[in-house]
């Protein structure tokens, strides 16, 4: 192998090790310390994905702080190991570690640039349809806004979210924008909740914004695809969707109280998908087998958040020290990976 090549694999092993570490170290809290909150699980995910892309920038770079001059009684693991072994090893191994290499790379392109670059590009009418305000999604805004403060959360610099109603029947809730952030609920959605539910909803899309926004899944989604030959990556990126959903719910609840209202509204938003038979789409509008079993795995995830809701009370913010001392820990294990 050439000296480049050399030095790729060496940074793409480090990287795929500094994740899969990050990955076990969360495993490893929960089940010292018990289940971990929504909002610190978030964290920690986010952490998961932003250190050892960090960690591959210095390498990169050549950070003197991550050069390879270290005596080896300070590291844990030198990556260089993992290389000789490679070379070492029988073409059927290396040609499995390639097609694990590049299948992750093709997962990459094909689940999550392509829907980002077609959602980019479609214009806001033909995603959501026509906005319109409503009195009553801006009276239950302004008083999840001032619960929101009443729970301790001060409102965050930047343009006020604003909130419109989607002229569709389709059950839609979502916080959209980034510059300029509003939160869409649908017409048919609205119609279904009562204000306690409807209330739910707007805090949980509200959460949305408190933890960031738009550009804070944009920024991470960035970091993912700078580790797109990852797949440990992969599985951190999607467990930090869902965790996302999670800590939004949480929060929502929190704030309102009411945590069984919003795992009502998920449940009328899925209502009835239990007794499709099989074979059968989300609605008589399903093209294919593709479209089921997209919904289909939305329902689990919806059952898994509803679960959460009822079976575990929501909480206030964690400390903000505990979240930075482990962020400080994970960091120096990583450190001494290389």
């Amino acid at each position: 192998m050439s000296i480049a090549a050399d030095a790729f694999l060496i940074i793409v092993f480090a990287n795929i090790l500094h994740a899969w570490v990050c990955l076990l170290w969360i495993s490893g809290l929960s089940r010292f310390a018990g289940p971990l909150s929504a909002s610190l699980h978030l964290y920690l995910l986010r952490l998961a994905l932003f250190l050892p892309a960090l960690a591959m920038l210095a390498r990169i770079a050549g950070w003197p702080f991550f050069g390879e001059s270290w005596p080896d009684r300070w590291l844990l693991i030198r990556v260089e190991g993992w290389l000789v072994l490679l070379r070492s090893s029988r073409p059927f191994v290396v040609f499995m570690l390639g097609a694990l290499l590049f299948g992750t790379f093709l997962i990459f392109i094909v689940q999550e640039v392509v829907p980002v670059v077609r959602s980019r590009f479609a214009t806001r009418r033909e995603q959501f349809g026509v906005w319109s305000g409503d009195s009553r999604l801006e009276r239950v805004l302004r008083e999840v806004n001032q619960k929101y403060l009443r729970a301790g959360l001060p409102m965050r610099r930047g343009r006020p979210v604003r909130i419109f109603r989607i002229d569709s029947s389709d059950d839609i809730a979502v916080l959209h924008g980034i510059m300029e952030p509003a939160i869409l609920i649908s017409r048919g959605l609205a119609d279904k909740l009562d204000e306690n539910e409807l209330e739910a909803v707007v805090a949980h899309e509200l959460g949305h914004w408190y933890y960031g926004g738009n550009i804070g899944m944009v920024t991470s989604w960035v970091i993912r695809a700078f580790q797109a030959l990852n797949p440990v990556a992969l599985v951190s990126f999607r467990t930090l969707t869902q965790v996302y959903e999670e800590a939004c719910d949480s929060w929502a609840g929190y704030v309102t109280g009411r945590p069984a209202a919003l795992a009502s509204a998920l449940l009328k938003a899925y209502r009835g998908a239990d007794e499709l038979p099989a074979g059968q789409g989300r609605s008589p509008t399903a093209r294919n087998a593709n479209e089921e079993i997209e919904y289909r795995a939305e329902l689990q995830s919806t059952r898994a958040r509803v679960r959460a809701l009822l079976d575990h009370p929501p909480s206030a913010l964690a400390s903000r020290w505990l979240p930075v001392m482990i962020g400080i820990a994970m960091g120096g294990v990583l450190w001494a990976i290389r």
